[in-house]
């Protein structure tokens, strides 16, 4: 997994708010891998099940991603 600064684009947020990042999937990643990710940066609440939960709208297996989707990860 390869996470590029424009990739973690904060779009809402605030003192106190949680904020949503989008993540752009490429090669090789899959749902427990980015959320991994985002848990050894702090944020122990995202899973892959989170993160499947809150892209059902794009993701519609979770054992299958595309490269260039762009998921939503809310810390």
């Amino acid at each position: 997994m390869t996470l590029r600064d424009d990739d973690l684009n904060n779009v809402s947020g605030g003192a106190g708010a949680n904020s949503m990042v989008f993540y752009t999937v490429v090669k090789g990643d899959n749902l427990h891998t980015i959320a991994k990710h985002y848990q050894y940066q702090g944020h122990p609440g995202v899973t892959w099940e989170r993160i499947y939960d809150w892209n059902r709208d794009v993701v519609k297996n979770p054992d299958h991603l595309e490269v260039g989707w762009r998921l939503r990860i809310y810390l």
